[in-house]
């Protein structure tokens, strides 16, 4: 078997300028298909940057928002501690008043039934 090295003047096969013809092509398209998918990219990139400064926007007004509201639920804490302390100073004021009354009625009953007592000699000859 021999082998012909004159291959490249072998009918149909390309010329060396056909050849480089075709490469330039191809580099061209790619070159082509490169730019247009640097421009989708680029933005897409434009639309994330967007999206990226709304919600830093909003996370800046929701920091803002959970700051005050963690103030006021710190007044509400505090009043709630003020007004628990009232409560139960309220309700040791009541109790007191109970047993001052009780003890009060506890007497009464008593007077009311010496009284009674009295009168009931005192209407027996």
């Amino acid at each position: 078997m021999t082998i012909d090295y004159d291959a490249e003047n072998w009918p149909g096969n390309p010329t060396p300028e056909e050849i480089m013809r075709r490469y330039v092509h191809l580099l061209e398209e790619e070159c082509h298909d490169l730019q247009t998918e640097l421009v989708r990219h680029r933005k897409n990139q434009d639309k994330l940057i967007d999206m990226h400064n709304e919600l830093a926007i909003e996370r800046n007004s929701l920091r803002a928002k959970l700051k005050e509201t963690e103030a006021r639920l710190s007044d509400c804490l505090c009043e709630n501690a003020l007004m628990g302390n009232r409560i139960r100073g309220l309700e040791s004021c009541r109790d007191q008043l109970e047993q001052i009354h009780k003890v009060q009625r506890e007497e009464a009953h008593k007077r009311i039934e010496a009284n009674s007592q009295v009168m009931e000699l005192g209407s027996h000859p």
